[in-house]
């Protein structure tokens, strides 16, 4: 079996791309021949040579038009002619098609960008159309949030009932690399934070992602106790606003926005972190998307305060340590009981590992094919 997955961007913006490095290496040890078709920049070949240096890439560059760069991924799959083709984020820069008939087309879904209520309408409805196209175009659906599978799977009832549309639940996971990578600046920020109880957050810096609900109910933490420090790892437009706000609150030597950290050094973080923080709103949009920086935290069994909903609550079950969306003195208690309660991580680690899922997945697709015979034809000459 051949599978080649079909990315565009970079792993610095989007989060589709670890699908297919992380599954890489997993994949060819059960005997798959695996290629990856990735943006030729810095980000990508230093994640490749992170996590599976022995993978098969075909490098190409940012095409000037979505067009360009579709037309050249084309031609690499024109040539390559695999049993599946993989699309890791479907849009118009890797919309590609089939290079033979019993070839199969898998579409790699890990939000509903028709829910985001930030973009404006027209832009919905055309992410909307393109969802609908999906479902007669693509022959197979990976969604990362039982959200998305139960709606691919009654679309796919709906509109295409004479034909048998697969769709596979397989959320992120987390890779052994960012475990065991070396912890190059493990010493100096064990120096530099003592015995200090450490919460982190990694992520975007934008209101509808709970960033001033964290800061509020961080200031309020602040007023009574002294026994903490939160960081702030990631980027966003509301950075600037962020550092000026804790800086005028006195609260510079508590909470930190250190911004981007370098892929390298993100292991020695989440070590000497003593809990995460994940905040959800109750909106589709979070309830469908697959939240990626929960599985990384996962291999590190530290306690994860997130909310009830989506794939956080598929990953904790009643076992979470939660607080309802949007709410911040929810949100400080929960941090209130981590300090003191010193909760552990209950979940099983390896139940999240990019080699279960790739189990998961093979176990899938063979099922696929003995309904479909899809994955045994020539190439066309």
């Amino acid at each position: 079996m051949h599978i080649v997955f079909v990315t565009f961007g970079n792993f610095d913006s989007n989060a589709t791309l670890k699908r297919a490095t992380g599954m890489a290496d997993p994949l060819m040890k059960k005997g798959v021949r695996v290629t990856l078709l990735l943006e030729e920049n810095k980000a990508n070949r230093d994640k490749i040579k992170m996590e599976c240096p022995e993978v098969e890439v075909v490098w190409h560059q940012r095409g000037e038009t979505a067009k360009s760069e579709r037309n050249a991924k084309q031609k690499t799959i024109n040539a390559l002619c695999p049993d599946i083709v993989w699309i890791c984020g479907v849009g118009f820069r890797n919309w590609v098609r089939k290079t033979k008939k019993n070839q199969v087309v898998l579409g790699d879904h890990s939000e509903l960008l028709s829910s985001v209520t930030g973009m404006k309408f027209h832009r919905r409805l055309w992410e909307y159309l393109c969802e609908i196209m999906h479902i007669y175009i693509l022959d197979g659906h990976i969604c990362a949030s039982k959200y998305l599978q139960e709606l691919y799977e009654k679309r796919a009832k709906r509109l295409t009932p004479w034909r048998k549309v697969c769709v596979h639940y397989s959320p992120y996971a987390y890779s052994l690399e960012l475990v065991s990578k070396p912890k190059t600046v493990l010493a100096a920020l064990r120096e530099e934070y003592g015995d200090k109880f450490i919460f982190l957050y990694m992520g975007s810096f934008r209101e509808n992602y709970g960033f001033w609900d964290m800061l509020h109910a961080l200031k309020e933490l602040c007023n009574n106790r002294d026994d903490f420090t939160a960081l702030f790892m990631g980027r966003g437009p509301e950075k600037n606003a962020g550092i000026e706000w804790i800086r005028n609150e006195k609260l510079e030597n508590r909470i930190r926005i250190l911004g981007y950290i370098p892929e390298e050094d993100i292991s020695s973080y989440f070590d000497i972190a003593d809990a995460f923080i994940c905040p959800l709103r109750n909106t589709i949009q979070d309830v469908a998307r697959c939240p990626s920086k929960l599985y990384m935290y996962i291999p590190f069994k530290k306690p994860i305060i997130t909310c009830p909903i989506g794939e956080a609550y598929e990953i904790f079950g009643e076992k979470g340590v939660y607080y309802e969306p949007g709410d911040r003195e929810g949100l400080k208690q929960s941090v209130i009981n981590t300090l003191d309660c010193r909760y552990s991580n209950p979940i099983d680690i390896k139940d999240h590992s990019w080699e279960q899922r790739t189990v998961s997945f093979l176990r899938w697709i063979e099922n696929f094919d003995s309904r479909n015979n899809m994955l045994h034809s020539e190439c066309p000459k």
